[in-house]
């Protein structure tokens, strides 16, 4: 569906582009009028706009997913900068020594603790 957009200055010309419109053929369903003076238009008998025919949902939820996209990117930057969870590649290596004692207890003795497992496997 195509949405044209006129500018009209007074009300008297947006009641003569509503009129040519409707000779043409598009029906009132099709048709909405926005206007700072919802009461002129329904003294004169122009069909005009809900609230939700206002928004421009489309662009707005494009310009939300931008700005987002750039505080994501910005935190990002500041985590890594400022590290406030300390250094992640100690926090990783103590993981994977973790995963690998865990790993590995089926074959060792089961009365190594896990701090002699990651002594025996490093």
């Amino acid at each position: 569906m195509r949405c044209l957009y006129y500018l009209a200055p007074t009300l008297e010309s947006t009641h003569q582009i509503t009129d040519d419109l409707h000779e043409a053929g598009v029906k009132d369903f099709f048709l909405h009028v926005i206007a700072k003076d919802e009461s002129a238009l329904e003294a004169e008998h122009i069909h005009s706009s809900n609230y939700l025919e206002t928004l421009d949902i489309l662009r707005d939820g494009f310009i939300g997913a931008a700005i987002g996209c750039l505080f994501g990117l910005i935190g990002a930057g500041l985590l890594m900068l400022f590290q406030p969870f300390g250094d992640v590649r100690k926090i990783q290596s103590s993981r994977q020594a973790a995963v690998g004692c865990t790993a590995s207890a089926s074959a060792l003795p089961s009365r190594l603790s896990c701090a002699e497992a990651v002594q025996t496997i490093a």
